[in-house]
């Protein structure tokens, strides 16, 4: 099972961790939008951010909202993909949201 955690600081889209392991096809759709996001927030956006990859696991976490929200409009894209490979292949990814403490 993909188990997904949705930060948020406040109202606003932080970051999503994913851990990727489980069907091998859900994984491969999974780690092809993540490694897209994570490059669509480096080339079309200037907000500081951090990514994490290890083993099939990633995590993706803003330092800084770009003016534009671009970044934010990148992990709810991101999100959204993610809930429909849920919903299409339910049972597979676990979607969770977190409120965190500290704001951007």
């Amino acid at each position: 099972m993909i188990e997904a955690t949705v930060l948020y600081s406040g109202s606003r889209i932080k970051g999503i961790h994913i851990l990727n392991h489980g069907d091998p096809i859900i994984c491969a759709a999974v780690s092809a939008l993540s490694q897209n996001c994570a490059n669509s927030i480096e080339s079309f956006t200037d907000a500081l951010f951090t990514v994490d990859c290890s083993e099939g696991d990633l995590s993706i976490q803003l330092e800084s909202f770009d003016e534009k929200g671009i970044a934010e409009i990148l992990l709810s894209s991101l999100l959204l993909g993610l809930e429909n490979i849920s919903q299409g292949y339910p049972g597979n990814i676990n979607i969770t949201k977190k409120k965190i403490e500290k704001e951007v």
